[in-house]
């Protein structure tokens, strides 16, 4: 056992078998623990100590981010970044994640935040707070964290630090609110171009409006190699695989967890769908 949270496994590939400990949480630079192991004779002991990473090159900063576009949904729940280099993810949301109107800080909503196992994928989910001005009872509705037609800015400042302790470089991402979306996409709505055999050019699709990155990575799924990638304000996505379409037939798989930026989920259930034949 550890004197630290964290998941313990054997790995019996290889001639000596090995135990191996992966801690919850990162750990500081010169963190002690002790790694205890008891048969029933004996009682062992190990002390370790963390040291400090070489750190690579590549400096922390926002490699990438969705939604891609100047105007999003007053009702939208979550932004996306990913970053150059694994970050830090203890750092509470309010102290490196900042929301501006007319150059002032607002609260905007309630911010919470959901990070990749790798630490290099931020979710940042926004939900409103507090009640509607007027409203006399909570179940009347929330403060919405954007107004229609207004104009706003999510920074990331310097606070945020990679694991190897560098502070990020600060990010500024501005946007218009538009109208609250109140509707649902539809599966049989989606536009699909494919591509041709013994190619590598990409599937791609289209929606009848934009939709949430993280969901379509997770619930889109095509039994080919490749990435998703993102193009024009989230309503044209495409599938480029690393190696080339062969002669079969293909299905893309489109899951009903497929939401928009506003987390409408789409109007029917799972739909399998046969893309082309060669």
């Amino acid at each position: 056992k550890f004197d630290l949270s964290g998941n313990i496994k054997i790995d019996i590939s290889q001639d000596n078998p090995q135990l191996i400990f992966t801690p919850s949480n990162y750990l500081d630079e010169d963190f002690k623990f002790v790694a205890i192991y008891k048969n029933s004779t004996k009682t062992y002991q190990k002390f370790f100590q963390a040291k400090a990473l070489d750190a690579p090159f590549t400096m922390p900063r926002v490699q990438n981010f969705y939604p891609q576009g100047k105007t999003v949904p007053m009702n939208i729940k979550f932004f996306h970044f990913v970053f150059s280099v694994p970050m830090l993810p203890s750092v509470p949301a309010d102290k490196f994640i900042k929301v501006y109107h007319n150059q002032k800080e607002i609260m905007a909503g309630e911010k919470r935040l959901k990070w990749s196992r790798d630490g290099t994928r931020l979710s940042i989910i926004i939900h409103p707070s507090g009640v509607l001005h007027g409203g006399k009872n909570p179940s009347h509705g929330k403060q919405p964290a954007f107004y229609e037609d207004k104009q706003y800015k999510i920074v990331l400042n310097n606070n945020l630090k990679d694991i190897y302790g560098r502070a990020m470089r600060p990010f500024e991402y501005s946007f218009k609110a538009s109208s609250r979306d109140m509707t649902r996409s539809c599966i049989k709505k989606v536009d699909i171009t494919t591509p041709k055999k013994e190619s590598f050019e990409p599937l791609k699709l289209k929606f009848s409006e934009p939709m949430d990155y993280w969901m379509i990575h997770k619930n889109a799924k095509i039994d080919m190699q490749g990435y998703w990638s993102v193009k024009k304000n989230n309503r044209f996505w495409q599938f480029n695989p690393t190696k080339k379409w062969q002669k079969r037939t293909y299905k893309l798989n489109i899951s009903r967890g497929i939401t928009d930026l506003s987390s409408w989920k789409l109007s029917q259930k799972n739909g399998c769908i046969d893309i082309f034949s060669f």
